[in-house]
């Protein structure tokens, strides 16, 4: 279940149960295979003939190891509780294959038990080693960084091998804390290894309706599905053959949004839960005498709406840590306002909720919002389940414009929205109905860096700069979630070390930030830095690159073409303007020619000119216009990345002045901003 934790706990537990191979699962009595479970469930139908080899097609890509089955059977009882028995068979083909032998299997003490039903190792000889279960452990969950009922069972597998076969099963009974008469579970179908044989049965009461979805309806690999009516009710299967490996791209979007899905649900309609979770909040967002006295101390001297919900949003920001908590029915239900403030402290959900009756208080109605971060799949309208959503925030209309709040990192200004969030189907429980709707991506001119400064060569080479840098959007909430907290010694550490990234042997001098503790729009940062032998000397000659920001990206364009979307994280405006004094006794020789760059994704411009004093004023512009390249315009924007690179890479040439007796033979201006490339 994806809880609404909204501290990446989720993101961290979908990656360990890739890489373990564990899909979620749930619960029941326990019964042994091919027994029936209480309330007179259907037992499996016979095993098909063991698969033992791998196929010469999945053979032929040299994988670790390949799954020859994975068998999920979930079963809902006629008192709904549920029963989830997984089984695995892989193959081990590599010392890569290796790590599948650490198998980990979460559940929740709670509402869940987990039994190992069987383990055991087939050596290449036919040998079958069998799991001592004094070697199963029980570990509590405490690398989540929240808290939680969550556990994992642990093991090892025996006698592992090149050549052998992993066989496991695992069963896990349990109830739903949540719409308790309900249920429903999306499942990623790839795994990152080939799976020769994939069967999914659904087995559910006459009396409950369920609906049933894959998305896409016609993944890469054979599918086919069957449904059947019996005493008990109805089951529904899908047989899956020759499934790929979901093999991503860097910076691609997340398994679940590349995958194939299976979703199931009983729940009727997105109104149930927007009622359900409407109760919820309502039942939370109370204010009690001390909320309503703080509130009157925040928003004093606030004269318009704006500007209340401006300080209340500041105060949950900086106030009310974030921790994660999903103790008992609190993965979903948000704890009471009054705790909340009194504690101190919340996670996603309780700091809206907080949020929202401070809001209340002053005047001013929002909504809890459901979000499905960029680390799941967008949420599918025609599926209404909960564990499409990780992340809850708030929403608020002043004037005309909805405002999106999200207070869980505490780094964001008002206004403003965390990346992970922007360009999300969310669903707002509104007053008096439930909606989805997208949450905007800020434009380029909302994310911006500016570089402004000025700048002096010495005869040896050495810089002196005095900088100011502008950081709004997510820029602003980068910087301040990097070096907000520091102490003073780390801060200038770590500031030093990013100076020196840019311009290796720099020394930072003094420096002052502003607009980190208020959340204000923008951010500012002034610094002075020296950086001896900046430019180069030969005989007469000075060599330099502006000492502009560099625009970067290159390690995005490692890939010759891409077959996933690649994802950027923002849109972005970056902007630069240096004025640089040369050396007395110097000349400029050449400058690099203007350059501007427009494509569909982007565009970069950068232009050099002498000024009336003598020195030379650089300027640039680099502007990303979407937060994410499709396969399709990859090897444009890759050229483009590249051309501004070397644009960037281009030199100045500054030349001593002639001696009198050689004559003042100054550079004309033909020759200053002549040279494209030196």
């Amino acid at each position: 279940m994806a809880r609404l934790s909204g501290d990446g706990t989720s993101l961290v537990i979908a990656r360990v149960l890739l890489a373990a191979l564990i899909v979620p699962a749930v619960a029941g009595k326990l019964a042994m295979a091919g027994e029936p479970v209480a309330g007179g469930e259907p037992a499996a139908p016979p095993a098909p003939p063991e698969v033992t080899e791998v196929s010469p097609k999945w053979a032929a890509l040299k994988p670790p190891a390949v799954m020859l089955l994975k068998e999920i059977e979930y079963t809902v009882s006629s008192d709904l509780t549920y029963r989830i028995r997984e089984r695995r068979r892989i193959k081990i083909l590599n010392k890569g294959g290796h790590r599948f032998s650490e198998v980990i299997v979460f559940y929740n003490t709670l509402s869940e038990t987990l039994e190992i039903e069987e383990a055991r190792t087939i050596k290449p000889d036919g040998e079958a080693v069998a799991l001592d279960p004094a070697n199963v452990r029980d570990v509590k969950s405490t690398a989540l960084l929240v808290y939680t009922e969550s556990r994992y069972k642990r093991f090892s597998m025996p006698s592992v091998e090149d050549g052998c076969i992993l066989d496991y099963t695992f069963v896990k009974t349990g109830r739903n804390l949540h719409l308790s008469r309900e249920f429903w579970k999306t499942l990623v179908i790839e795994t990152d290894i080939p799976q020769e044989r994939v069967t999914i049965r659904l087995s559910v009461p006459q009396s409950k309706r369920v609906a049933t979805k894959l998305v896409p309806e016609q993944p890469a690999f054979e599918v086919t599905s069957s449904e059947h009516e019996q005493e008990y009710g109805r089951t529904i299967e899908f047989a899956m053959r020759d499934v790929p490996p979901l093999s991503t791209e860097p910076q691609a979007p997340p398994p679940p949004a590349l995958g194939t899905r299976l979703i199931f649900t009983s729940i009727p309609s997105w109104e149930t839960v927007w009622k359900w979770y409407r109760g919820l909040s309502d039942e939370a967002r109370r204010p009690d005498e001390a909320i309503t006295k703080a509130v009157g101390e925040v928003i004093a001297g606030a004269a318009t709406d704006l500007g209340k919900a401006r300080a209340i949003y500041n105060y949950v920001c900086s106030k009310i840590r974030t921790v994660g908590l999903q103790l008992g029915p609190h993965g979903y239900q948000p704890h009471s306002a009054a705790s909340i403030y009194e504690n101190r402290y919340g996670d996603c959900k309780d700091k809206a909720i907080l949020l929202l009756t401070m809001l209340d208080v002053a005047g001013l109605e929002g909504s809890i919002v459901l979000v499905p971060t960029d680390a799941m799949a967008q949420v599918d309208p025609d599926m209404p389940t909960l564990d499409q959503f990780d992340h809850a925030i708030a929403t608020l209309v002043v004037g005309d414009t909805r405002y999106w709040l999200d207070t869980t990192g505490g780094e964001t200004a008002f206004g403003d929205v965390p990346v992970r969030d922007q360009g999300r189907i969310v669903f707002v429980i509104g007053k008096e109905r439930g909606e989805f709707m997208g949450i905007p991506v800020q434009r380029a001119d909302e994310n911006t860096l500016k570089n402004t400064g000025t700048a002096a060569l010495a005869a040896d080479g050495t810089l002196t700069m005095t900088e100011r840098i502008e950081y709004t959007g997510a820029f602003a909430t980068m910087f301040r979630d990097e070096y907000r907290y520091d102490e003073a010694a780390v801060q200038r550490r770590e500031l030093a070390e990013a100076l020196n990234n840019f311009c290796a042997g720099a020394v930072l001098g003094e420096y002052a930030i502003a607009g980190m503790d208020d959340l204000a729009d923008t951010v500012v940062y002034t610094r002075a830095y020296t950086a001896p032998d900046y430019a180069a000397l030969a005989d007469d000659l000075m060599v330099l690159t502006a000492p502009l920001q560099r625009i970067g990206l290159l390690e995005l364009t490692a890939l010759a073409e891409r077959r996933q979307p690649l994802r950027l994280g923002q849109t972005m405006r970056r902007e630069g303007e240096l004025t640089l004094t040369i050396p007395e006794g110097y000349h400029v020789r050449n400058l690099p020619k203007p350059v501007t760059l427009v494509t569909d994704v982007g565009s970069y411009a950068e232009s050099y000119k002498v000024n009336r004093d003598g020195a030379i004023v650089c300027r640039n512009r680099f502007e990303l216009s979407v937060p994410v390249i499709e396969p399709k315009d990859y090897p444009a924007f890759r050229e483009f990345v590249r051309r501004v690179a070397r644009e960037q890479r281009r030199i100045i040439v500054l030349m001593k002045k002639p001696s009198p007796e050689e004559g003042d033979d100054e550079a004309s201006e033909e020759e200053t901003g002549s040279t494209d490339d030196v």
